[in-house]
């Protein structure tokens, strides 16, 4: 049977199956070992290059100091880097848990987050879309994947205030379209998301860009025969070459609108 997407929340991270994302806790338990680490070393090493051997003579050359002080320096940045990567990664997994969705309207779950904060590659498996109330297929969208590639550094330098995101593919959406004698739970959906958008806003702006969802099927039902066999078509893919250039920089709640009514839109048309 379907996975149900479970109650109403305002937080998407109360809506997570499985988490495997950096968290602040770990970022600050490694901030501290690699201090702790380098300062130690740093010591340790200092000690044993300025100090003198059992004849009173000096154990290393100038230049071997020189040049093991700018290896020391050299490490020392490298784990700075590294650092500041893993807490990108921390921040991108705070604004995505911290992010409310409650101005969708319906139940959402997700059955698997991970977060590469080196890479800035964001995946999400076993997205799951609740139907509005009144219709009888529990999910009104489904997805298998949603992968997301967020340029680290320019969100590191702007302190997390703009969010670059150079691509966002969603792979596997499979769409329930049900019909009754008036309106449909997409034009139900729609009509409560042009309402209430704004509901889940953030003043951090995205600089989104390619957006691909790809392999979108749908199935078409009577609402009052409940969930039967249906109609089910392959819909065309749907392509934003260059999200911003079209919308602008804007905020994530305007984003999840614009692609969610094109991709529902699609569907209905594709049923006439």
């Amino acid at each position: 049977g379907e996975v149900g997407v479970g109650p109403l929340a305002s937080e998407l991270g109360d809506l997570i199956g499985q988490d495997l994302s950096p968290s602040f806790t770990w970022a600050v338990v490694a901030l501290m070992c690699a201090l702790l680490g380098w300062a130690v070393g740093v010591a340790v090493v200092s000690r044993w290059m300025y100090g003198k051997d059992d004849v009173g003579l000096s154990r290393c050359h100038s230049y071997m100091q020189k040049a093991t002080i700018v290896l020391l320096v050299m490490v020392g940045v490298c784990a700075l880097i590294l650092l500041i990567q893993y807490w990108a990664g921390a921040v991108v997994h705070m604004l995505i848990d911290k992010y409310s969705v409650a101005f969708l309207g319906v139940p959402i779950h997700l059955d698997r987050l991970q977060v590469n904060p080196f890479t800035g590659r964001v995946l999400a498996t076993g997205i799951k879309l609740g139907n509005p109330p009144g219709f009888k297929t529990e999910q009104l969208a489904v997805a298998d994947t949603v992968y997301g590639d967020v340029d680290m550094f320019p969100l590191v330098f702007s302190l997390a205030h703009r969010i670059p995101i150079d691509a966002l593919i969603v792979k596997g959406a499979f769409v329930n379209y049900e019909k009754t004698m008036s309106t449909s739970n997409i034009d139900r959906f729609l009509d409560h998301l042009g309402v209430s958008k704004g509901g889940g806003a953030s003043s951090r702006k995205v600089l989104m860009h390619q957006i691909e969802i790809e392999d979108v099927k749908a199935k078409a039902t009577l609402a009052l025969l409940g969930a039967t066999p249906g109609v089910t078509v392959s819909v065309g893919d749907i392509h934003f070459k260059d999200f911003m250039a079209q919308e602008g920089a804007t905020v994530v709640d305007d984003i999840i609108e614009v692609v969610l009514a094109t991709l529902f839109k699609t569907v209905r048309n594709a049923f006439g």
